[in-house]
């Protein structure tokens, strides 16, 4: 347990990130330049559709990760230690389910409450997407096949985050630029105490778990919209 406890003091994950969107952080300072300029929307459902598909698409990816990683771990025993430890910390610096767990409680919302819904899911996808950048700026090469498909997740959460963006350009809404969401940081590694490759492995799988947690609550939230917006 104390090696335990010095690696995880050296890990260092969270970087005093936002867990909520402030007001401030709710006006677009600084265009950063994800996305193209958005045409008029026709339908909002559709593109609803869209973004769940693309979260779809993320589980699966997610799941691939997973168990690309598990195969070929020799301590699966340990891995799962140190995720689970750190854990708990990871989340109290990441984004909030605030409005999602809000509306679950809800008969049915008006046109704010699915901007606010709207509004923190593209923060949390934001941050999702700055942090799959930190865990690929390790470059392992033993990991070249889990990068890829992380690659692929971060290609998809950019459609998504563009896709919010577009149906709250229709609403004439502002939102957050990327670099506002922050991230995980993954940038102090316990190399003293285990691989560079088995720290990715720890880093990997916290993250699978935020995305395909924030993917499934993305999912219900929008399965239920069309039964509870007025």
């Amino acid at each position: 347990m104390l090696i335990l406890f010095l690696f995880v003091h050296f890990l260092l994950i969270g970087d005093g990130n936002a867990k909520n969107l402030t007001d401030s952080a709710k006006v677009t300072t600084v265009n950063d330049h994800l996305c193209r300029r958005f045409s008029t929307v026709l339908c909002v459902k559709d593109v609803l559709d869209k973004i769940q598909l693309r979260s779809k698409q993320i589980i699966r990816t997610a799941l691939d990760i997973e168990k690309e990683i598990f195969s070929h771990e020799r301590t699966p025993d340990m891995l799962n230690q140190y995720v689970h430890f750190l854990m708990a910390q990871v989340e109290e610096s990441a984004p909030t389910h605030q409005q999602s767990s809000q509306f679950f409680h809800l008969n049915n919302i008006d046109k704010n409450m699915f901007i606010n819904l709207l509004t923190e899911m593209h923060f949390a996808m934001s941050y999702l997407y700055n942090s799959i950048n930190s865990v690929l700026e390790y470059n392992d090469i033993f990991k070249i096949k889990v990068d890829k498909n992380f690659s692929y997740i971060r290609v998809n959460l950019e459609e998504i985050i563009c896709n919010m963006r577009h149906i709250l350009d229709t609403y004439s809404c502002k939102w957050s630029s990327v670099d506002q969401a922050g991230h995980t940081n993954f940038t102090n590694l316990g190399k003293d105490f285990r691989s560079p490759t088995f720290v990715h492995n720890v880093h990997s799988v916290i993250l699978v778990k935020l995305l395909r947690g924030w993917m499934t609550t993305l999912d219900s939230v929008f399965y239920g919209l069309e039964s509870k917006i007025i």
